[in-house]
């Protein structure tokens, strides 16, 4: 229960979400974290596949 406390706490810092629903990475600018989850924005039930290291998504 404390390591989600500790990442719910590091998502909050790094600001919203990704607007794509599979997606656990910051958004930064945008809605989106990377043009390929904005590309997704049609099929969000799809694995995530931005790439980021961290992105709990990822399905590789």
């Amino acid at each position: 229960m404390a390591t989600q406390n500790i990442g719910n706490a590091m998502n909050a810092a790094l600001g919203p979400k990704c607007a794509h629903p599979v997606c656990s990475c910051p958004a930064g600018s945008g809605k989106y974290c990377s043009v390929e989850c904005e590309a997704m924005e049609k099929v969000p039930d799809i694995d995530c596949r931005c790439n980021h290291s961290n992105c709990k998504g990822i399905t590789h």
